[in-house]
């Protein structure tokens, strides 16, 4: 594709390890690769790093920048390494996950100035060494600055938390309720069973694999378990693409919530919303119109925060990028919302906001803090 502004020649990204794809500028044209899936498997390590050296050497192409992710287990990363170390005129720059989201669809829109960055999915290294997920940033293509972002919450059982959802809610239902959650009497706590309850209580009271998150997705999994909509999921994003399907568009309440404003960053408090959807459960309220009082909130702290960070750095246009918003449900609520001339947003035109766009990202933001000299 061609470039919709200037980006120097000569520099390749290695994307994700999820939905991979590289990318490399030359001749003032962005050249992109296939799909090379989970790059957990042997099989895709393999043709990822046997196409990426076939594009290399048919194109002709002569590295000068290799950008990768900032995940330190990450096949992507560890090949740009490996490859920097290997070629010392090659410089290396290491772009976090949700920045390269929002870098994506600042290349997919043509924009290079300051955005605010709505960046929401289920996972990805934060500079903290926690896993984010659910990150409203300020940002350029030469840095970010994290504004907002969901509570922490603990993934009981790590990778087994996103396969099997229910772990999501029992973590979201401790951390509002703690030991009073078992005392609940919802249909949820019934169906887990005491000996489940107590395996989880002691995992995340004594940090047991119970790495903490502050995704997105994660938040979709978990209330769609406490629904009882899907407690494991057979497809990726499983769980939310069906707290969605139930969702009443008709439906326009939404739950409270609290912006908690911190020294550097503002936490948006999740036990208010976990509140209400029980209480709503509890009061036999049908399952569609919790899921959309859910998907309302959502879009109306998106709203209150961008709000408030427009209001300090004075800056309009808004950026959305990550997989939750393939959520067409949330996309509306969202347009509708920021329907005020005030603001200007922005959604990914050519691409799929999956982190099929990283590697875009990636390329964006090398080209602009090499501009500046940084990295």
């Amino acid at each position: 594709m061609t470039l919709p502004f200037k980006i120097k020649d000569g520099i390749l990204a290695c994307g994700a390890d999820l939905k991979s794809k590289f990318c490399f500028t030359k001749g003032g044209r962005l050249y992109i690769s296939d799909d090379f899936g989970d790059l957990s498997r042997i099989d895709n390590m393999e043709n990822y790093e046997k196409a990426m050296k076939e594009a290399i050497r048919v194109y002709k192409v002569r590295p000068k920048i290799i950008a990768c992710d900032i995940h330190p287990g990450y096949f992507s990363t560890k090949f740009a390494q490996n490859y920097a170390a290997n070629n010392p005129q090659c410089v290396l720059y290491k772009v976090q996950h949700h920045y390269a989201h929002i870098a994506s669809c600042m290349l997919d829109n043509g924009i290079k100035g300051k955005v605010i960055g709505v960046s929401f999915d289920g996972t990805g290294f934060g500079t903290d060494d926690n896993i984010w997920g659910s990150e409203i940033l300020l940002a350029d293509l030469r840095g970010f600055k994290r504004m907002a972002h969901l509570d922490y919450i603990p993934m009981p059982g790590g990778e087994s938390a996103v396969r099997e959802p229910w772990r999501m809610a029992f973590s979201y239902l401790y951390k509002t309720y703690n030991h009073r959650l078992f005392n609940l009497g919802i249909p949820f706590m019934k169906k887990i069973g005491r000996e489940k309850s107590s395996v989880l209580s002691k995992m995340i009271m004594n940090k047991i694999n119970s790495p903490l998150t502050s995704s997105m997705g994660r938040l979709f999994d978990g209330v769609s378990s406490i629904l009882g909509v899907c407690d494991k999921i057979t497809y990726e994003a499983e769980a939310a693409i069906e707290l969605e399907r139930i969702a009443d568009v008709n439906c326009e309440e939404k739950y409270a919530y609290k912006i908690q404003n911190g020294f550097e960053d503002s936490a948006i408090r999740i036990g208010e919303i976990i509140r209400g959807i029980v209480n709503d459960i509890k009061r036999n309220e049908e399952n569609s119109i919790i899921s959309a009082k859910f998907h309302n909130t959502i879009a109306h702290f998106v709203k209150d925060a961008v709000s408030r960070i427009k209001k300090k750095e004075g800056t309009s246009k808004v950026v959305f990028s990550g997989g939750v918003f393939q959520n067409k449900y949330l996309v509306m609520r969202v347009k509708e919302f920021f329907s005020e001339s005030e603001y200007k947003i922005y959604f990914h035109n050519v691409f799929p906001p999956t982190d099929v766009c990283i590697a875009l990202g990636q390329i964006a933001v090398a080209g602009g803090q090499s501009e500046k000299g940084r990295r």
